[in-house]
């Protein structure tokens, strides 16, 4: 079994209202850096693809320029006002992410 595989199997033996809990050792930035450059990253594609995708998007949607790193930004800011609002492991772990894709998005350019 991978750790992948590892990790699944425990977040689904123990549930916690659909967020992320840590297994062992890991911290919220391991967790965060395991999914950029694992799971997100194959589903989504390098976050300077997908996020000038949705860039592309927000600019139209808001008439002004918008690039792929304030999309990753953004993002995080987007969770961090969620765990603002109330405490969730998820929140931290996805706002670190969005930061990480911040820096692959730039270093990217």
């Amino acid at each position: 079994m991978t750790a992948d595989e590892a990790t699944l199997r425990w977040r689904a033996q123990n549930p916690v209202e659909g967020h992320v809990r840590l297994v062992a050792d890991n911290t919220i930035l391991d967790e965060a850096k395991r999914l950029v450059q694992g799971d997100r990253q194959d589903a989504y594609s390098h976050p300077a693809e997908d996020f000038a995708r949705t860039a592309l998007m927000w600019t139209a949607i808001l008439g002004s320029e918008v690039t792929a790193k304030q999309v990753a930004l953004c993002m995080a800011a987007l969770k961090l006002s969620r765990e603002c609002h109330r405490h969730a492991v998820d929140n931290l772990v996805d706002a670190a992410g969005y930061v990480l894709t911040a820096q692959m998005v730039e270093d990217a350019s």
